[in-house]
């Protein structure tokens, strides 16, 4: 019967870290909103709609093949915005991961310290593929290797006990 609470104590607690740090980093650092960029965009006007290229740019759209799209540029715009954020995102979500990490080899309970454990590897695990795409290469290399660095002194110490 304690190994059961054992494991569903640290099965919650790794399923409902990396969450928490989710949340909390949406909540104080909050994503990009496609809406901000190209909300109240006109529909893509064909040509013949009393729309020329002159007339299509001047409105803030590109002409692309017969008709202006106005979205193109917001959705440009938009993707500038969420490789920034996701830059910082990444970071930020990967090192609270590895600090996870680091608490849980630290709590004196195996079963708290083994969720944190798990909670870290799944939050590390999830800030790097969340935004994977916009972190630098080097960067990614960088905290990825740190992570492992972690887990590898940590299965060390456990191991020497």
């Amino acid at each position: 019967m304690e190994k059961i609470k054992f494991f569903l104590i640290a099965a919650g607690i790794a399923v409902l870290l990396p969450m928490f740090i989710g949340y909390a980093v949406d909540t104080f650092y909050p994503e990009p909103d496609y809406n901000d960029f190209c909300e109240g965009m006109p529909r893509p006007v064909k040509i013949g709609e009393n729309m020329t290229e002159e007339s299509c740019v001047s409105a803030g759209g590109e002409w692309s093949q017969n008709y202006c799209d106005f979205y193109s540029r917001c959705s440009k715009e938009y993707e500038g915005a969420m490789e920034k954020y996701g830059d910082k995102a990444f970071i930020i979500i990967v090192i609270l991961g590895i600090i996870a990490l680091i608490a849980g080899n630290m709590l004196k309970k195996a079963s708290a310290g083994s969720g944190f454990m798990a909670g870290g590897i799944i939050t590390v695990v999830y800030g790097s593929s969340a935004y994977w795409r916009y972190a630098p290469k080097y960067l990614r290399l960088a905290l990825l290797a740190f992570a492992l660095g972690v887990l590898v002194y940590i299965a060390y110490k456990k191991s020497k006990k």
